[in-house]
Formats: structure tokens, sequence, C-alpha cells
């Protein structure tokens, strides 16, 4: 499982259940905290100039 830095993945409840996730097989990752390499609409974004509207 990936999970992103939102709070409910940090809270104590998510946090117990780790090891008897883990102990069932599954594993578990988090993202960095900024990784616009994962981010596809970052690659568009700094690829593409803005066009604004007037």
């Amino acid at each position: 499982m990936v999970l992103d830095n939102g709070p409910i993945h940090h809270a104590k409840v998510v946090k117990t259940e780790f090891d008897t996730w883990e102990s069932q097989g599954l594993s578990i990752f988090y993202l960095p905290t900024y990784s616009p390499h994962l981010n596809p609409i970052e690659i568009l974004l700094t690829t593409r100039p803005f066009v604004r509207a007037s």
C-alpha cells in the first residue's frame, strides 16, 4: 500500500494497525513529502507555458 502524507495516514489508529497489516503480507510505503516526478501534472505544468484569460 502506498500512502501519501495526509493527516489520516499518520493517525494513531492507522499506525497501530501497521503491524497487523504487515503480518498479513501487506507492504506499506509512504510517498516523499514532495514528489513531482510521481505527479504527471507537475511535468505538464513545467513544460507548457501558462495561458491567462484576459
